[in-house]
């Protein structure tokens, strides 16, 4: 867990880092995801000083009060924690809060950091931001963010240079399920800071497996299987790679905001 606190201190440092003519516009919506891969002989034991961390921090949480963080656990045994951050004092604020909760903690803490980085094998650690105005969310969208349980996530590797298209793009999906009346809904997140840019990520929300099944088969019959096919062709012209992942949320590992 010190590395996982190491580079998740690294990418709060990345977000400081966000360029002053973005933020000039006002504070973006932004989450730290950082994601960790746990050996696969081990994983009883990655959760449980996951569990331990979070317990820790609950009872230390006037030392970390902006901390929390939701974790997804992908098909690949990865872990991801999402992180949100109102704007760039959060980060401070979050930053600074580690050592703190290592000071509470005394040598628990080191014991705790031992154990843990046993565990995983490998790191990494992105900053997005939420593009609200390419986000699709209709009135009664039976499933949100706030109830889901399950998650696919597609991630867009544009091609460098096609920024615009891209934009282009996906604000014609949102018109085309808004016009279509889809019931369902969708986030849409670009890459600010990480190593795989330009990225752009569609988040859909589920109860489960078989829910998501039916939520992508509503959003094909609504638009129409024709206009569906032109769309996603549209897209992947302007894309250098294109990865599907689906992930269930497991709160019993994540960290909820204070007070809740």
């Amino acid at each position: 867990m010190t590395h996982r606190l190491r580079s998740f201190s690294f990418a709060l440092a990345a977000a400081v880092l966000t360029s002053a003519a973005a933020l000039a516009q006002g504070p973006p919506e932004m989450f730290v995801v950082h994601t960790e891969r746990a050996v696969p002989s081990k994983l009883a034991d990655y959760e449980a000083t996951t569990k331990e961390f979070v317990s820790l921090v609950q009872a230390n949480r006037s030392l970390a009060p902006l901390f929390s963080f939701t974790a997804l656990q992908g098909e690949d045994l990865s872990y991801s924690y999402i992180t949100p951050i109102r704007n760039l004092a959060d980060a401070d604020a979050i930053f600074a809060s580690f050592e703190a909760l290592g000071k509470a903690a005394g040598d628990k803490w080191g014991d705790l950091m031992r154990r843990s980085g046993a565990t995983f094998t490998s790191t990494d650690e992105n900053v997005f931001m939420n593009v609200a105005d390419a986000s699709y969310w209709p009135a009664g969208a039976p499933v949100t963010p706030q109830n889901a349980g399950y998650y696919q996530l597609d991630f867009y590797r544009v091609t460098p240079g096609m920024d615009r298209e891209a934009e282009e793009i996906a604000a014609s999906w949102r018109k085309l399920f808004e016009s279509s009346k889809v019931p369902y809904g969708y986030s849409v997140f670009r890459l600010a800071m990480g190593a795989d840019g330009p990225l752009w990520v569609v988040s859909t929300p589920a109860k489960d497996a078989a829910n998501l099944a039916e939520i992508n088969a509503a959003a094909v019959k609504a638009i129409g299987v024709d206009a569906w096919r032109a769309q996603v062709a549209k897209t992947m012209a302007i894309c250098r790679g294109f990865d599907s992942k689906r992930y269930t949320v497991r709160r019993d590992l994540s960290l909820p905001p204070a007070g809740k």
